[in-house]
């Protein structure tokens, strides 16, 4: 039972996760006499509805294609392990959290606990799979 249970909460907690707030956004207002800077957080669906609404350019769909993947993968990858997909699993797994580590590098600074824990959903999935990889094989 418990083998069908844990990759629910895995997918739940992906799909928890891209609703938490991603990034900080900074706002600086300038006027005479006056300066104002502000901030506030993007969640990680909000970032992506943003690139869909831009003007198509090809950097533009390879970030879309590229926050997609992202977005499949946090949700999705639990329930291809529970399919038996591993190998596809692991592959979307190690995928993403390749490209977290380039958001990590590119935005340390303005990322939020959103972030956070998709990186370490990522992180506990990839072990899990591995542990019950390694335990099917034994038994």
């Amino acid at each position: 039972m418990h083998k069908k249970i844990i990759p629910f909460i895995f997918s739940l907690l992906g799909i928890v996760s891209l609703f938490l707030p991603y990034s900080k956004v900074v706002i600086t207002a300038c006027g005479e006499n006056f300066s104002s800077t502000d901030y506030y957080y993007d969640s990680f669906i909000k970032i992506i509805l943003d690139l869909f609404s831009i003007l198509p350019s090809f950097n533009n769909l390879i970030e879309t294609l590229l926050s997609l993947l992202v977005c499949f993968s946090v949700t999705f990858s639990s329930i291809l392990f529970l399919l038996n997909k591993i190998t596809i699993s692991i592959l979307l797994v190690i995928l993403t959290m390749l490209l977290m580590s380039i958001a990590f590098y590119n935005l340390y600074d303005d990322l939020s606990f959103g972030y956070y824990v998709i990186f370490f959903q990522q992180i506990a999935l990839l072990f899990y799979i591995i542990y019950s990889k390694n335990k099917f094989k034994l038994n």
